[in-house]
């Protein structure tokens, strides 16, 4: 199988190049301007919007308030008490205690200092598949998205820095030619923005119009257009500690609660290696 991928530093770079594009200029395809705008397809939205939505940095306040309608601190609580046996083996020199920490009490009363404290912390790169079934709704690609960030939220609380991708993958075609675009959310160091961040990873038409707009103009991957624009299900890729596959349905999350299991479940099963540096 042939493997392109393409890397983009940010929604905006994303939006970048998509409106470089012109129609017309496809080869196959265009379902990222001509599918209807329907609601559980795409949000109702547009090509166009969606664009300008991307070129202002995915700013999405609707979708900000949806994805802190649950509270991401508590979320960040159950998974990091339901991970941290199987993930952090009695760190020494950046361990917090996170119950305690989320009672509201200073960190520094639980943190565990050393002199090799300024040590950068250990990155852990986080990559989710955004491109879903057609039969996966809106509201299970929030869920998800939340729980995900409360994943990040409780490794940054463990001590760790993380780094997020959204990752829009399409295998088909014949020969087989599986097509990837890494579209950076979270640098790591850097706190996650909640509209750009439910924005990349929770909204359908970014998958939808955007990452087919990907394919429709890359001369090697766009003939896939004309049967399905291929599906997300491929092995986990390569240089991510965490990956969050492909959506196929919405069972397990279709509520936040499943959520917050689905992602603890993939974390344990994936058992990525995570020790942090004085360990």
């Amino acid at each position: 199988m042939k493997h392109i991928t393409e890397n983009y530093a940010s929604i905006s770079a994303l939006a970048r190049y998509c409106a470089g594009t012109k129609d017309g200029d496809q080869r196959h395809e265009l379902r990222s301007v001509d599918h209807p705008p329907e609601h559980r397809w795409c949000l109702n939205t547009p090509y166009s919007k969606v664009l300008d939505m991307a070129q202002h940095g995915g700013q999405w306040p609707e979708g900000a308030r949806d994805l802190q309608s649950v509270n991401i601190d508590e979320q960040a609580h159950t998974i990091a008490k339901g991970i941290q046996p199987a993930m952090v083996n009695d760190v020494v020199g950046g361990a917090l205690d996170i119950p305690e920490y989320l009672q509201g009490a200073s960190p520094e009363v639980f943190m565990r200092v050393n002199d090799d404290e300024q040590q950068a912390k250990p990155v852990v790169r986080v990559g989710v598949c955004i491109i879903a079934s057609a039969n996966v709704d809106a509201n299970a690609m929030m869920n998800r998205s939340r729980a995900v960030l409360a994943l990040l939220d409780a490794l940054e609380l463990q001590g760790y820095s993380t780094e997020l991708d959204a990752l829009w993958i399409g295998a088909g075609g014949s020969p087989k030619i599986n097509f990837q675009a890494n579209i950076r959310v979270k640098n790591a160091g850097q706190p996650w923005d909640s509209s750009s961040a439910a924005f990349a990873l929770a909204h359908p038409a970014v998958a939808r119009r955007l990452g087919f707009r990907l394919m429709e103009f890359n001369d090697e991957v766009s003939h896939m257009t004309e049967c399905g624009y291929g599906n997300g299900r491929v092995d986990p890729p390569a240089g991510y500690d965490l990956y969050f596959p492909y959506l196929s349905d919405n069972d397990e999350n279709d509520t936040p609660e499943k959520s917050l299991k689905y992602v603890t479940q993939q974390v344990k099963q994936q058992k990525p290696d995570l020790t942090l540096q004085g360990s």
